[in-house]
């Protein structure tokens, strides 16, 4: 309908992801809040 495809396969996009969470120095993992959509949600 939209005439959108992916450009990588879903493991390589998951590799990508993960790498780059992984490069991120601890500082900016523990800055940022990867719970509060989920808490907003529970609501």
């Amino acid at each position: 309908i939209l005439g959108w495809e992916p450009k990588v396969s879903r493991s390589e996009g998951l590799k990508i992801t993960y790498d780059y969470f992984k490069s991120l120095p601890e500082q900016e993992i523990k800055h940022k809040d990867f719970t509060h959509r989920n808490l907003v949600y529970q609501k």
